[in-house]
């Protein structure tokens, strides 16, 4: 491999960490959000356990539930979210592994 083509590689290395560097920023932003999330909805469990059981089987308890069920399915997608920038990560790292084997030769 010539200088030119090892430095232009070597340039798209550099921007492959920033990518990185950003990803890991997204995934521990979505980590943040997912354990906040979580926490919401077991506040709204608390709330609903602690409620009069008249109120449970009422429109208030439904609405509750309601609540607690959407912030379930939030937190089930925010977990998708950080699994796929976790995988994204592990792929960038094996473009990272390639282009260093490149520039070897």
């Amino acid at each position: 491999m010539n200088n030119v083509r090892r430095a232009a590689i070597e340039a798209v290395k550099a921007k492959v960490d920033e990518l990185k560097q950003q990803l890991d920023d997204l995934h521990t932003l979505a980590d943040d959000l997912k354990e906040s999330v979580e926490g919401y909805k077991a506040e709204e469990e608390e709330y609903l356990e602690n409620m009069p059981e008249s109120l449970q089987n009422g429109s208030k308890g439904e609405q509750a539930q309601a609540a607690i069920d959407a912030l379930g399915e939030a937190v089930e997608k925010l977990e998708t979210v950080v699994d796929k920038l976790g995988d994204a990560d592990d792929e960038l790292e094996e473009v990272m592994e390639r282009l260093s084997e490149a520039t070897e030769t």
